[in-house]
């Protein structure tokens, strides 16, 4: 082999063994953000039944209350939805 070749194929290694340590690193952060979430879930479930048994709420009262204390960044839901139809029209098509 030339000495060229044998550079190559070395950096090649080089860079496959570098790209296994940054998606293991990946992984690992991904893992540990799932489980963030998951705690925090945890707390919000958690402050929610406090709120509930401290002020004895009901549905309409809690809701209320909770949009009050929610972060900015806590994610929303979906309110609503809108259907869209999409149809073809192309002149070359006959009509029946």
């Amino acid at each position: 082999m030339s000495a060229g070749l044998e550079k190559t194929e070395a950096q090649l290694k080089k860079a496959y063994a570098e790209l296994d340590v940054i998606r293991e690193r990946k992984t690992d952060i991904i893992e540990k953000e799932k489980a963030a979430m998951s705690h925090i879930e945890s707390l919000e479930n958690q402050r929610i039944l406090q709120i509930v048994d401290i002020y004895r709420l009901n549905g309409d009262d809690l809701k209320k209350k909770l949009a009050a204390i929610m972060p900015a960044n806590a994610p929303k839901s979906v309110t609503g939805t809108t259907t869209v139809i999409n149809e073809r029209n192309n002149e070359n098509e006959k009509n029946n």
